[in-house]
This record gives C-alpha cells, structure tokens and sequence, in this order.
C-alpha cells in the first residue's frame, strides 16, 4: 500500500510493516495504526491514519547511560515480555525552552515481530523533560 506523510512524501508501505497500538499514544489515543520509519539517529514513528502526525524517537540508552525500565506486570504481559531483549524501547524527543528533550517517564515498547506497540508511564523519578546536551543527527522535519 501507498503511505501519503508531509514530511516524507509518499512511502510504500507493507502490511507487515505496520504496529497496532491498541491504546493509541498520549495525545493521539484515536490513532492506532503506526509505521516504525528509522532515520538513524532517530526513527520516526508515522501515524497511518493520520498523514500530518510522526513523532520522533530515540533509545533512551543511548542518551541516558543509567536509564531503566521498570514495567508494571500489566504492561508487560499486554505485550507479552517475558524478558527485556523481547522489546525496542524508544521515548519521545520534545523541545522546551530551545533544547531538545526526552520524555523517559513515557517510553514506546515495541515488538516488532508481533506487530504490537504501547506507551506506559512508569513510576520513577526520571524527567518528562529530560534535556539533552546535544542531539547527534538532524531532526529538520520535526514539526
């Protein structure tokens, strides 16, 4: 199928490549059908329905050295992670103030070889706005 996005014109676009989010994701709870679009350093999470909305994503282990994920047993078993390696964990880069910023309280877990993904708030101290101290890479087509 033919995938119509603003910022990376049109993409073909497998079935096979496609992530159902159940939920949806904060603030776009209405869309459910996302393609995973990597554009190293980042990749780019494109809602299907949705041409206008991609959210761009990073492991946070890259940029936060001690960062862990503690997951409820509910999201776990909702994805089916019986052990870590089982999930592409990505958080969503924001800008506040002029710096760019991670959202570590909300990560993406993604199964890829399920097609599923979900967004979970964990329980920690880590920031909604963790600042980076530099991005490597461009993030030009972000909105």
């Amino acid at each position: 199928m033919q995938l119509d996005t603003t910022r990376f014109g049109t993409m073909a676009c497998e079935a096979r490549d496609l992530l159902l989010f159940s939920e949806g994701i904060i603030g776009f709870e209405h869309l459910h059908a996302w393609a995973l679009l990597p554009e190293p350093p980042l990749c780019w999470l494109q809602a299907i329905e949705d041409p206008q909305i991609a959210l761009p994503l990073v492991s946070p282990f890259r940029y936060v050295a001690n960062y862990r994920l503690q997951l409820d047993p509910d999201d776990g078993r909702l994805l089916d992670m019986t052990a870590s390696k089982n999930a592409l964990v990505l958080v969503v880069i924001g800008q506040h103030d002029g710096q760019w910023t991670l959202n570590l309280r909300a990560p993406i877990l993604i199964r890829p070889e399920l097609r599923l993904g979900r967004q979970v708030v964990i329980r920690s101290e880590y920031s909604l706005q963790h600042v980076l101290p530099r991005l490597d890479g461009s993030v030009r087509k972000c909105a």
